[in-house]
């Protein structure tokens, strides 16, 4: 049965063979590793019996409901 759960930095070790079709976007370390650091809410993982990554899913920032339901600080 697969199981979803947060989205660890590790993570992006294993879910390369997720990412076999020629049209998924795959980034490099240092945006994924970003994004978890300032939205790790946003980023989820669907995880097999097996402990591999069947799926993960990386919400925009731009898709979120209007008003933002999180208080915001404004970078500098």
């Amino acid at each position: 049965m697969t199981s979803l759960r947060p989205f660890h930095a590790m993570d992006v070790f294993k879910f390369n063979p997720t990412n076999l079709d020629p049209l998924t976007e795959t980034y490099d370390l240092n945006f994924y590793f970003s994004y978890i650091a300032r939205w790790p809410h946003l980023f989820n993982v669907a995880e097999g019996e097996d402990g591999t990554i069947d799926a993960y899913s990386k919400l925009p920032f731009s898709l979120l409901p209007i008003p933002f339901p999180y208080h915001l600080k404004p970078r500098q």
